[in-house]
């Protein structure tokens, strides 16, 4: 309803068409009660003088003196085409808020999108970086001598994981197998990796891999597997732990730091679910062939009784006061994060690289740290978290 106050128009009941009078105009819209040219002069049921005149199709205007209050008539059929038309109005705005929205939350999946896509670049290019490197000279892929040092209980998981990443494509790998007596300590030998297990007490990790480094180059490894928590957990966990650390012993970084994404398949990427990460893949093969070459460029020089690109002769013996330093960490390593250790003990210069003091219950994470021995002698300790 419109209602136009004091509106000046021409006073249809006077008989002088000169003769204007104020008066109050309600326009009722549109309403088919009343034939077209109808018009109606006379008091209404509240005692108000009033005019009606038909304008246009079917729309009824009352005129009232500005004297008298208007009042509206009733027309129900004016007040359903209203209704019709606001009611019509209100579900073309409502489809073009949704249409809005709808571009919106396309567009921003699209930049989404794109930063995920410029995030996971500048992830592999810090996954490149973060790559621990045997002293090759990065043509003819890597021949390395593992000290089996596990009981009996890990022997089978032990051979399939070697088998698996002995055998990837492309094939980077040269791995020599040597069974020697069940460790616990795990004490480092030069120019070898070294796999051990056993009840490490309550700690806040499942494996342990420390890795030296001397300018840069690693020395050795030695991997430990915590057979307090391990043996409570199902297989699937002790598939991942034993593939995961073999995985950086030969160098390599983590495919993926987030848990809560879906699987990369394979076992240096975090999950909550490990079935779909218990080996090598893709990813981590093309890694270990982009810095050490593969094993399919040494063949000429297999048949001349050459081996692969081996480490042995390249590196040097550990002065006794690096190897001291070394143990004394590896020690506080056992029950202290990264952090803690940073905090305790400033004089060993720790840098913690993916240092979190969050616990995660019921999937895996990595705590890792870098520690200055002194001499250009580094460790870099690697703890699988779970």
């Amino acid at each position: 309803m419109i209602v136009d106050s004091k509106r000046i128009v021409p006073d249809q009941a006077s008989t002088d068409n000169d003769h204007l009078v104020s008066s109050n105009i309600v326009d009722l819209g549109v309403c088919t009660s009343l034939p077209l040219e109808t018009q109606y002069d006379g008091t209404s049921e509240h005692g108000i003088s009033v005019q009606t005149r038909v304008e246009e199709e079917n729309r009824i205007t009352i005129i009232a003196p500005s004297n008298q209050p208007t009042k509206c008539c009733k027309c129900s059929k004016g007040r359903w085409r209203c209704f019709i038309v606001w009611f019509s109005i209100a579900c073309v705005l409502v489809a073009t808020a949704i249409v809005v929205v709808m571009v919106t939350n396309r567009e921003g999946d699209q930049d989404q999108n794109q930063n995920q896509n410029q995030n996971q670049d500048q992830d592999q290019e810090i996954a490149i970086r973060d790559f621990l490197e045997w002293p090759t000279t990065g043509h003819g892929g890597l021949t390395l001598t593992v000290l089996n040092a596990l009981d009996d209980k890990w022997i089978s998981i032990f051979d399939n994981s070697i088998h698996d990443w002995d055998n990837g494509n492309p094939d980077s790998l040269t791995l020599e197998i040597v069974k020697i007596p069940h460790e616990v300590d795990c004490r480092p030998a030069i120019s070898r990796v070294k796999v051990c297990n056993g009840d490490y007490g309550k700690t806040d990790w499942i494996g342990i891999i420390t890795i030296r480094l001397r300018n840069d180059h690693v020395v050795d490894a030695s991997i430990r597997l915590n057979d307090y928590h391990l043996d409570k957990r199902e297989e699937s966990w002790r598939i991942l732990a034993m593939c995961h650390e073999l995985g950086h012993a030969w160098g390599l970084p983590h495919s993926d730091e987030e848990y809560n994404n879906p699987n990369l398949g394979n076992c240096l990427d975090y999950t909550l679910h490990p079935e779909g990460n218990l080996y090598p893949g893709q990813y981590n093969f093309d890694l270990l062939a982009e810095h050490y070459g593969t094993v399919a460029t040494a063949i000429s020089r297999a048949y001349n009784g050459l081996r692969g690109d081996g480490v042995t002769d390249r590196i040097e013996a550990i002065p006794e006061d690096i190897q001291n330093v070394y143990e004394s960490t590896i020690s506080a390593l056992d029950m202290m994060s990264c952090t803690e250790l940073a905090n305790e003990i400033p004089e060993y210069d720790v840098k913690v690289s993916y240092g979190n003091s969050e616990h995660l219950k019921g999937g895996t994470r990595s705590e890792r740290c870098s520690v200055d021995l002194g001499e250009g002698h580094v460790m870099e300790a690697s703890k699988l978290i779970f």
